[in-house]
């Protein structure tokens, strides 16, 4: 078994089967199976462990941790402004596609220009923006 302790960029509010990991040495991870575990810390601690490769992230201080593989995420910047996820909503990113809203749902966040990371999990598509998550699919 060979693990390796870094930590979380950012907020950490445990996960829910898509949740994306963005950890201090660059990497990208993302949740490989549906669990729920709710706990926030801000750039805590994780274990990033590999068992006969299979690879799971979890706390030092905790005996909760969720299976993960490896990804990489299209990182660039949502083109204006962002008003959070209103029902169907189309995203125009800096790289020149264009996202909309895969599924409804209303949550405000406001931010002007900002980083916007887009990957996949469990054969959907998922665009984080301002320290929220929603399905997204591409239209152009």
């Amino acid at each position: 078994m060979k693990s390796q302790t870094t930590r979380i960029v950012g907020s950490f509010n445990g996960w829910d089967g898509h949740t994306l990991f963005h950890l201090y040495d660059g990497t990208f991870w993302v949740q490989a199976r549906y669990a729920y575990w709710y706990h926030y810390a801000y750039q805590p601690e994780v274990v990033l462990t590999e068992e006969n490769g299979v690879y799971y992230l979890g706390l030092p201080d905790s005996d909760q941790r969720v299976e993960i593989r490896q990804t990489y995420p299209v990182e660039t910047r949502i083109d204006g402004a962002f008003n959070g996820w209103q029902g169907k909503s189309i995203y125009r990113l800096g790289n020149g596609q264009a996202w909309q809203q895969a599924h409804y749902e209303y949550h405000y966040a406001y931010a002007f220009n900002p980083e916007a990371v887009l990957y996949e999990a469990d054969g959907e598509w998922y665009l984080m923006v301002a320290d929220t998550v929603m399905a997204v699919r591409r239209i152009t």
